[in-house]
């Protein structure tokens, strides 16, 4: 069973309507935003490939594979702050701004790694004579150094708190209202019998966690007293106990968009049912890249728009790529046309995917047959990075020998769509990236129909779900690209990213 994204809201919409979902608590939250994001994954990734995640194994080996993980991870984070010492904040001052972030939203810029979400609004900042500390996760145990400033490794910390709350797992059954609750369960194992479907056991796990982890992250904002804190990606348990520390503390709190928006975005979109005050995990206000992204908010929002709202200050990293004359992209631009030595006569094809199962046998087939006409560059998802290899003998596998895999990861997505041709992708947000640089993709995952529907009607994404129907595609939509280059001769323009934080400050500063 392989569910499309529309299908897997169709079930939440019907649930919604089904079940007085807004009403079920644990320890005063309510727990059906944890209940349909986990849902919604466990959904999706049920038939795709997703590096192992999903799939059953041997219950002793998988601790001890992660408890042996979680020992190298110690050593990482000590080798990292200490080889990177300079670069170590100090959590025991007051700052004006936290932001919250992972070392995989780090990427190389000019030799040192740049956490593309969150320092693009820190570097402006600073401009304004303004304090901010970047707090850094990692659950992978990567530790990207040499940083481009100063942030503080926590993810030990977290760590300790999550195996603590497995080892010794509360139960709350007098501060829990689930009326209804077991029967939805009931419903769905009966009707997907083989999906991972959350358990009453695994949301107290999660909201057990997510209040221990409120208090640590409350914890720091006692000490570095912050007037906003920005967050990348706030409905993970990380980004949600810090948005409840924050409300705790009243400090406001926003969530920085860091991919695709979507009415289907099980995060962003369409939330039905509401409590009267809203969902206590939704930030103060969802920093938006365009007005669309902003809509889809304001949609459901009005009940709570005194609570949460959105603001359309469009991608500050993206920003930093759009002039012509700027020392990041004379020295990117100078180092790409090094490495495209073919691209007088060879369309730049750039494939994007996000997880193992988006490269098919038939994608394999449709890049080794056009090998000879264009040149594929492969830029693998960050959470991917730890595959190159397995996935460059994959590739050769299959007879495909004329690639490019470490130059298309290694270098930032941005400086690439400068000089791409066409993206590749199952349904990953380069193609809204791609499309502010007038980059036209072909989707090749159906679940990308729900998603892209904005860029399928202008004719910027089209599908393709065979090997055939690809190749086709890629001519279309590279021709598509020549046309919109010779119609263009301006470059890009400015924004000023300056202008825009300036507003945001002082609408919630």
């Amino acid at each position: 069973m392989r569910l499309s994204i529309s299908e897997i809201n169709e079930i939440i919409y019907e649930i919604e309507q089904r079940y007085p979902v807004e009403k079920w608590m644990i320890q005063g939250l309510h727990i059906w935003f944890f209940f349909r994001i986990q849902l919604c994954i466990a959904l999706f990734y049920h038939g795709r490939e997703a590096d192992g995640i999903f799939k059953g194994k041997n219950k002793l080996f998988s601790q001890l594979k992660i408890g042996m993980k979680k020992i190298r991870d110690i050593f990482a984070y000590c080798y990292a702050r200490i080889a990177d010492i300079r670069n170590n904040a100090d959590m025991n001052e007051p700052y004006n701004f936290i932001f919250l972030s992972y070392a995989l939203h780090r990427t190389l810029l000019m030799q040192k790694w740049y956490d593309r979400f969150c320092e693009p609004y820190m570097d402006i900042l600073s401009s304004f004579k303004k304090k901010s500390l970047l707090i850094e996760m990692s659950r992978s145990g990567e530790y990207r150094i040499p940083r481009y400033g100063k942030s503080r490794f926590i993810q030990p910390y977290l760590d300790c708190i999550m195996i603590r709350n497995k080892l010794f797992r509360k139960k709350n059954p007098d501060s829990e209202s689930l009326e209804g609750f077991s029967k939805l369960t009931d419903y769905l194992k009966s009707k997907y019998n083989e999906v991972n479907i959350p358990t009453i056991e695994s949301l107290r796990y999660t909201v057990n966690t997510v209040l221990e982890l409120k208090e640590y992250f409350g914890r720091i904002l006692q000490k570095t007293k912050p007037s906003i804190v920005f967050i990348a990606e706030y409905y993970s348990i990380f980004g949600s106990a810090m948005i409840l520390a924050c409300r705790e503390c009243g400090i406001k709190s926003v969530d920085i968009q860091h991919g695709m928006g979507s009415v289907e975005h099980v995060a962003y979109g369409r939330w039905e049912k509401l409590p009267d005050g809203g969902y206590e995990m939704f930030p103060t206000v969802f920093w938006c890249w365009s007005d669309y992204d902003a809509e889809i908010i304001r949609r459901w929002n009005g009940k709570v728009s005194n609570l949460c709202q959105p603001f359309t200050g469009g991608n500050l990293w993206e920003n930093l790529w759009r002039g012509e004359e700027s020392e990041i992209t004379r020295h990117y631009d100078k180092q790409i046309k090094k490495l495209m030595t073919y691209r007088d006569k060879e369309p730049f094809i750039l494939f994007t995917p996000s997880i193992r199962s988006d490269i098919t046998d038939w994608i394999l087939y449709a890049i080794r047959m056009s090998q000879d006409r264009y040149k594929w560059w492969i830029r693998l998802h960050p959470c991917m990075d730890n595959e190159r290899e397995k996935i460059r003998r994959l590739f050769e596998k299959n007879g495909i020998t004329d690639f490019e895999i470490d130059q298309a990861t290694d270098l930032p997505l941005q400086a690439l769509l400068r000089h791409a041709d066409v993206n590749i992708t199952a349904m990953s947000s380069t193609v809204v990236e791609a499309e502010r640089f007038g980059v036209p993709s072909v989707i090749t995952d159906s679940a990308g129909l729900s998603v892209f529907t904005k860029q399928i009607a202008s004719g910027c994404a089209v599908t393709a779900f065979n090997a055939e129907d690809l190749l086709k595609a890629i001519k279309q939509q590279a021709e598509k690209k020549r046309t919109l280059k010779n119609e263009d001769k301006s470059p890009s323009p400015d924004i000023d990213s300056v202008s825009i934080v300036r507003k945001f400050l002082y609408l919630y500063g």
